[in-house]
């Protein structure tokens, strides 16, 4: 079940900017249970004694989780407070170096190891190529094995309406509240009490023992040799 919640949660962070049909109250959800799940992760260890760099991912890994999530947030606030049209859609696909990744890999089926000045030479066929592909509305596909990277950001219909619509503060706040709540819900069934671990944060004593502390060396069960170990205990 681990694995399957991990990857549950992390496959939507990349899904809230990736999606052509979500609103954006559920990006923003998506973003907010990927920025708390690794919080709760990180409170669970400290309060067992367990060490981050074994028991979890890597603090640059959970760093680029906080910026992701952070920086929808705040785009999706730019979008709705500070842009010249009200009514400007919000395509966070597009803030993003893929665009420029899939002009790269056009190029290269021109002309395979292109240097700058193949590139300038190729933008006429290029454009051509590009126009194509908007028009069609293509994209590469995912099940294709050793396809390298399967771009999305010219395939699928946009709704601009409903990328048009952006949550208020308070809106947000009450997403805020919903996401934790659902990591809280993901957590349970893992058989973790969420606010349990997050409360003991700080606390000079860890509430939840460590499993050394279970037993004195030499008691292990999964060690030792006699069968009625458990019966004795």
């Amino acid at each position: 079940m681990g694995p399957i919640i991990y990857l549950f949660i992390f496959g939507e962070l990349i899904d809230a900017y990736q999606n052509h049909t979500i609103s954006h109250d559920e990006r923003i959800m998506m973003v907010l249970r990927a920025y708390y799940f690794p919080e709760t992760w990180r409170a669970y260890l400290a309060s067992i004694g367990h060490p981050e760099s074994r028991y979890c991912i890597s603090r640059q890994g959970i760093d680029i989780a906080e910026r992701l999530a952070f920086g929808l947030i705040v785009l999706i606030i730019v979008y709705r407070d500070f842009m010249d049209d009200v009514s400007t859609p919000l395509f966070p696909w597009l803030h993003s170096t893929e665009t420029c990744e899939h002009v790269f890999g056009e190029c290269r089926k021109l002309v395979k190891d292109f240097t700058y000045l193949d590139f300038l030479y190729s933008i006429p066929k290029l454009h051509v190529l590009l126009r194509g592909i908007v028009n069609l509305g293509l994209s590469g596909d995912a099940k294709a094995r050793a396809a390298g990277y399967s771009h999305v950001c010219f395939s699928g219909e946009i709704d601009t309406a409903l990328l048009s619509h952006f949550p208020t503060d308070e809106r947000i706040n009450t997403l805020n509240i919903i996401a934790f709540e659902e990591q809280e819900s993901l957590w349970d069934i893992l058989g973790v009490s969420a606010r349990d671990v997050l409360s003991c944060v700080g606390s000079p004593k860890p509430s939840f023992p460590s499993i050394s502390s279970w037993w004195h060396e030499g008691q292990d069960p999964a060690l030792s040799p006699d069968p009625f170990y458990f019966s004795h205990a």
